[in-house]
């Protein structure tokens, strides 16, 4: 989901927040009922407020985004793939993974990407083959949990 569309929820439990805090004060009402009108509408808006800066910072967000080749590029068949990325933890790994729409089918990358920071670069991937001049193909930088276990012999 998109910032944009993300912020309407809290800006519109903010709004009847503010009007529920205004409609006791211009109509005559009891005084015990305001307060806890007032009280219920106070704690909507800092749950609001809340909700809408954690959106607005992304807290704790994973992004990953490829950079290069942009969409729609005409690529080599040898290419490294670039991009941006926030929020990668050590034991989780971006590999490149490129379908064939000729095939029908997936073809991951034999090594992950190396990260740096807020980047990331694949080694050289195999998009396509020497018969796949003007084919489509779709480029997907995939985020892996790595796990490392030993096989015992028996």
């Amino acid at each position: 989901m998109d910032i944009e569309s993300s912020i309407i929820v809290p800006i519109i439990v903010a709004l009847i927040g503010v009007i529920g805090i205004l409609i006791p004060i211009i109509v005559k009402m009891d005084k015990g009922l305001i307060r806890k009108i007032f009280w219920t509408i106070v704690i909507l808006l800092i749950v609001s407020i809340g909700v809408l800066v954690c959106m607005l910072l992304d807290y704790d967000g994973i992004k990953i985004e490829i950079t290069h080749p942009k969409e729609g590029e005409v690529v080599e068949i040898r290419e490294s793939v670039k991009g941006r990325c926030k929020n990668i933890k050590p034991d989780q790994k971006i590999w490149i993974v490129v379908y064939s729409y000729k095939d029908s089918r997936y073809f991951p990358h034999k090594n992950h990407a190396n990260t740096s920071d807020d980047t990331w670069m694949s080694p050289e991937v195999e998009i396509g083959g020497t018969g796949d001049n003007d084919k489509k193909f779709i480029i997907q930088a995939i985020l892996v949990l790595v796990k490392h276990f030993h096989h015992q012999n028996s």
